[in-house]
């Protein structure tokens, strides 16, 4: 993908499509509202 080709409305399609996803197959999924600091353990 070229970096023209990101759009915030591409992204946006992105995340909805993820979470759809992850939704459908029981998967954990993380809302971030502002900044990205999450401690994940596996």
């Amino acid at each position: 993908m070229e970096d023209e080709d990101c759009t915030m409305e591409w992204l946006l399609e992105e995340n909805a499509r993820f979470l759809e996803m992850s939704s459908k197959y029981g998967a954990n999924q993380i809302l971030i509202h502002d900044a990205y600091a999450v401690d994940i353990h596996l």
